[in-house]
C-alpha cells in the first residue's frame, strides 16, 4: 500500500513538473511576443500556459507574475476590456503582492466606460416636471418615483424648478432618496481604476526601492527612470482631477519598462562578466 503511495505520489510530481516546464515555455513565448507588439499571438501561448497550469507564476527573475497576469494584459493590449477585467481581477485575489497585475488592473478599469444606467422606467426630469404641470398631486408622484426610481441627480437648480412647480417636501425628498440610490448602484469603475493604480505605483517603487539594496541592485532602473516616471504619475493622481489620458499613457509606460526592465539586468550582468573576465 505505502509503495502504491509512494508510486502515485511520484506519478503526480511528475506531471506536475512536466506541466510548469510547458507553461514556462509557453510564457516565454508569450512574453517575447508581448514585448514586440504581437498581443494576438501572446494571448494565444499565455492561454496554452494557463490550460496547463492556471496557477503557474513566472519567476525567472525577481518580478514575479502569475500567468492570468499575463492572460489580463494580453486582452488589455487588444482592447478586450471585460476579458481583461476577469483575468486581472483572479489574479490579484491569487496574489496580492502582484503589483503588475493591480497596475493594469487599475488601467483597464480607467479605460472602461462607466455602466448606463440599465433601460427601465425610471423616471426622468421631464417626466417629473410634465405630471406636475398636469396637476398630479406630489403624493402621488411620490408613490410612483419610490416605486420606479429616477434616472437623474437632483441638483439644485433642478430641485428649484421642481418646487416652483409644487414640488413638496416629501416629493423632494423622495427624488433625491432614488437618485442617490442610483448613484451608489452605478459606480464609475474609474474611481476604483485610480485607487489601484496608485496602490501599485506605490508598491512597484517600494519593490524597487528594495532590490536596489540587493548585489543585483545597481543594475535595476540605474538611471531612476522608471520610479521618475512613477513619481510623476503619483503627482498625477495626488491632483483633485486627474487627466485620466496622462494617467494611462503613465501607467502603460511604466507597465512595459518594468516588463523590460528584467531582460535589461541580464544583459547589463552578462556585460560586466564579461569585462571582469578580460
Amino acid at each position: 500500500m505505502r509503495s502504491s503511495y509512494i508510486s502515485l505520489t511520484l506519478f503526480v510530481l511528475i506531471v506536475t513538473g512536466c506541466s510548469s516546464n510547458q507553461a514556462a515555455i509557453q510564457v516565454q513565448r508569450g512574453r517575447t511576443a508581448l514585448l514586440i507588439g504581437d498581443p494576438a499571438s501572446a494571448l494565444s501561448h499565455f492561454n496554452q500556459a494557463a490550460q496547463e497550469n492556471s496557477n503557474y507564476v513566472s519567476d525567472s527573475s525577481p518580478l514575479r507574475q502569475g500567468v492570468l497576469t499575463y492572460v489580463g494584459r494580453s486582452h488589455y493590449a487588444l482592447g478586450n476590456l471585460p476579458e481583461a477585467r476577469k483575468a486581472l481581477t483572479q489574479s490579484v485575489e491569487r496574489d496580492q503582492s502582484d503589483f503588475m497585475a493591480r497596475l493594469y488592473l487599475g488601467l483597464t478599469l480607467l479605460r472602461l466606460p462607466r455602466t448606463p444606467a440599465k433601460a427601465n422606467n425610471a423616471f426622468s426630469v421631464a417626466d417629473v416636471t410634465f405630471a406636475l404641470k398636469e396637476r398630479v398631486s406630489p403624493k402621488r408622484i411620490a408613490a410612483l418615483v419610490k416605486e420606479r426610481g429616477v434616472n437623474f441627480a437632483l441638483t439644485g437648480g433642478i430641485e428649484r424648478e421642481l418646487r416652483k412647480l409644487g414640488a413638496d417636501n416629501d416629493l423632494i425628498y423622495q427624488v433625491r432618496t432614488s437618485a442617490e440610490a442610483r448613484k451608489k448602484a452605478e459606480p464609475d469603475p474609474r474611481l476604483q481604476g485610480v485607487r489601484e493604480a496608485e496602490r501599485a505605483f506605490k508598491e512597484m517603487r517600494k519593490w524597487l526601492d528594495e532590490i536596489s539594496q540587493t548585489p543585483s541592485g545597481r543594475f535595476w532602473d540605474p538611471g531612476e527612470n522608471i520610479r521618475s516616471e512613477i513619481g510623476k504619475n503619483l503627482a498625477l493622481i495626488a491632483s483633485k482631477k486627474p487627466n485620466l489620458g496622462q494617467l494611462i499613457s503613465g501607467g502603460e509606460w511604466v507597465g512595459k519598462a518594468m516588463e523590460e526592465e528584467p531582460d535589461l539586468v541580464r544583459r547589463d550582468e552578462r556585460e560586466e562578466l564579461r569585462r571582469q573576465r578580460r
